[in-house]
């Protein structure tokens, strides 16, 4: 790489040395580089010193690969605030930090604490703590139940609110303090208000949560509480019914996307009004072919492997295949694995959108390619970038096809002058990506 490690020194002692000496970028850029083989990692238990390097001893217990013994001694090192996120600390070591002053660490660690843990956590008297276990999946679903609904639980004293400020405080969104990093909006009277609603949007968030906790906010003012919902597959129809007369689209578009609800509310949110609520019942996994199918020619969806699609039979490939509407086409041709008589099909429809779908697809011939390339010509073209195999002469072929095309447009009176000059250095060096080239090959006689 260019640069000589001293004596004795390996690529792990420059990355996770001595926070204060500068590191080598290279290296860095390496070491987070996913494609790094296996024997160049350098980075184990052995290789580092918790006390000399303690940013290392905690990366490797966050990915579970530390000594046990690191915790213990970490938890007492003030500077060490990360530790609390670390999965599979002793119990010793929760103790130490559930108990340490500092809300933040206490709040990180109920938020990947342990069942037990989490249980104590969810009655400390900072509503931080409590709003941390409700977005807790490790968190009992009765401790859950109790933070939504407040029974069995006694109330909280203190909040960030009123830690900082005198009560009642709205903070203002518009803060001028620089210091100042509570969130905008956040409000206490006492009650610990903004807290307490972001424990319940948490706790709605979260799938450990009873259902019977939940469905009471299907009617809630706030969107934000019942967009959690609108996710969930776990409710009663009836609430889901109710979810569908929400005002706001991203509710109902969320719904939409719902595997869980039924045909009837399918067949109401396709004739919604709202470009996203159709888009988001078009990728629900149990929607009808033929509501897609509709959907499909009213929706701009993109080229993209749908649920629906991806999962359907021989029969209904075969019904896609066939359909009058190439956008149908174009969608069914993002799937790889279809028979090899459909997809040939596909590579030789007339529609460009169609051809731009099965272009990637790597079970065409190299043949399919260039009479491809040599239909569409540029209008495919970036799709054709993902193909890597594309044989040299398809290459050959397509710049042929668009030098035709700016000699074309130099003997057309109307082209702007822009596009005359660009079809000029274009023809001279063969570059046609920037700027865009027209996007319509000339096709003589």
């Amino acid at each position: 790489m260019g640069e000589v490690l001293p004596l004795g020194q390996t690529p792990g002692d420059v990355l996770v040395g001595n926070h204060d000496q500068p590191v080598n970028s290279v290296l860095c850029g390496l070491a987070a580089n996913p494609a790094l083989l296996p024997d160049l990692v350098v980075l184990t238990a052995d290789d580092v010193d918790p006390v000399a390097q303690p940013f290392a001893a905690l990366a490797l217990l966050s990915e579970g690969v530390g000594r046990p013994a690191w915790a213990c001694l970490l938890a007492t090192d003030p500077t060490i605030e990360r530790l609390a996120a670390c999965p599979g600390l002793p119990a010793e070591v929760q103790e130490i930090l559930a108990a340490d002053p500092e809300i933040r660490i206490v709040a990180e660690l109920a938020s990947r604490a342990t069942a037990d843990m989490a249980a104590r956590l969810a009655a400390h008297p900072h509503a931080e703590v409590r709003c941390a276990v409700a977005g807790s999946e490790a968190a009992p679903p009765a401790v859950l139940a109790a933070l939504v609904t407040g029974e069995g639980l006694p109330p909280a004293r203190r909040c960030l609110v009123c830690d900082r400020e005198k009560t009642p405080f709205t903070h203002d969104p518009e803060c001028p303090k620089f210091d100042c990093d509570l969130p905008p909006g956040a409000a206490c009277d006492g009650s610990h208000e903004s807290t307490v609603h972001q424990t319940h949007v948490n706790a709605l968030w979260n799938p450990a949560t009873p259902t019977a906790a939940v469905i009471g906010f299907a009617d809630h003012p706030a969107m934000l509480m019942r967009w959690p919902l609108a996710v969930r597959p776990d409710l009663p129809a009836l609430v889901y019914e109710r979810l569908a007369a929400s005002p706001e689209p991203g509710v109902r578009a969320a719904l939409a996307e719902n595997p869980a609800i039924g045909d009837g509310l399918i067949r109401a949110l396709a004739a919604a009004p709202e470009p996203d609520v159709r888009r988001g019942l078009a990728f629900n996994p149990q929607v009808p072919l033929k509501v897609l199918t509709r959907l499909a020619g009213t929706t701009k969806i993109g080229s993209t492997l749908l649920p629906r699609i991806a999962t359907a039979s021989r029969t209904e490939i075969e019904e896609l295949a066939a359909s009058p509407d190439p956008v149908v086409r174009m969608l069914l041709a993002e799937r790889r694995d279809l028979p090899p008589e459909i997809r040939d099909a596909l590579a030789a429809d007339l529609d460009a959108k169609v051809v731009k779908s099965i272009a990637p697809h790597p079970g065409l011939s190299d043949a399919w390619l260039r009479a491809m390339v040599e239909r569409h010509g540029y209008e495919s073209w970036p799709r054709w970038r993902r193909t890597r195999r594309l044989h040299r002469r398809c290459w050959r072929t397509w710049l042929d096809t668009s030098r035709r095309c700016a000699r074309h447009c130099g003997r057309s009176p109307g082209t702007p002058t822009r596009r005359l000059r660009h079809s000029w250095s274009a023809c001279r060096t063969g570059r046609w990506w920037r700027p865009r080239p027209p996007t319509r090959p000339y096709r003589p006689g």
